[in-house]
């Protein structure tokens, strides 16, 4: 069984001059990692103050000695 594939057009350069330089993709990165650590940041804060407002404010005492009840 042979399988025959017909290459298309090769891309040629853009038409608007130069390529994308490894500064550009760079700094691309860097907004979008940014971007997306702000997004993490303001979800876990709105977590937390979502959180809060229900009372789940538990003391650690109070949480270990449920932890040790389960153990046992």
């Amino acid at each position: 069984m042979t399988v025959s594939v017909e290459g298309g057009a090769v891309p040629r350069e853009r038409s608007g001059g130069e390529p994308i330089q490894d500064w550009m993709i760079a700094v691309i990165a860097g907004v979008a990692g940014v971007l997306l650590l702000a997004i993490v940041v303001l979800a876990l804060c709105c977590f937390k103050r979502r959180k809060k407002a229900r009372g789940g404010n538990v003391s650690v005492e109070a949480a270990k000695s449920s932890f040790l009840r389960l153990a046992i």
